[in-house]
């Protein structure tokens, strides 16, 4: 019974994972919408990976400012009027953003969690496996 719910959670999690990069990639040629979905796209999988996936959140944070710094923007241009989805609108970009959160948030719920929470059991806690 735990292995049943263990294999349904994971499939639960990879099935929501995805279907955010596909809603996300689907949206992201129009462009009225593209930037709204992006945007979607960063606090869905922030919110499915929470809390490992505020280190990704702050990687991506780290390069987008350091992609500024390295490369300014032209002349004439606001730098103020750039968003941080700007930079994640093409696809490429996206479906990278959206591997770091899905494989930071598995290994945590699935590998990291698990092993935490076998290595905090109580001597005394023996219940039988389902």
């Amino acid at each position: 019974m735990k292995r049943a719910l263990g294999i349904a959670a994971r499939g639960v999690y990879v099935a929501l994972s995805l279907y955010v990069l596909v809603l996300t990639l689907y949206h992201s040629g129009e462009d009225d919408d593209a930037h709204d979905y992006a945007q979607a796209m960063l606090l869905a999988m922030i919110i499915l990976s929470f809390p490992a996936g505020l280190l990704v959140l702050l990687a991506y944070a780290c390069l987008v400012v350091g992609l500024t710094w390295l490369m300014p923007p032209a002349a004439g241009h606001n730098v103020e009027a750039a968003t941080l989805t700007d930079v994640v609108m093409y696809d490429g970009l996206i479906t990278l953003l959206w591997l770091g959160f899905a494989g930071v948030g598995y290994y945590q719920w699935f590998k990291v969690i698990p092993r935490t929470l076998e290595k905090w059991k109580l001597p005394g806690d023996s219940r039988p496996e389902a």
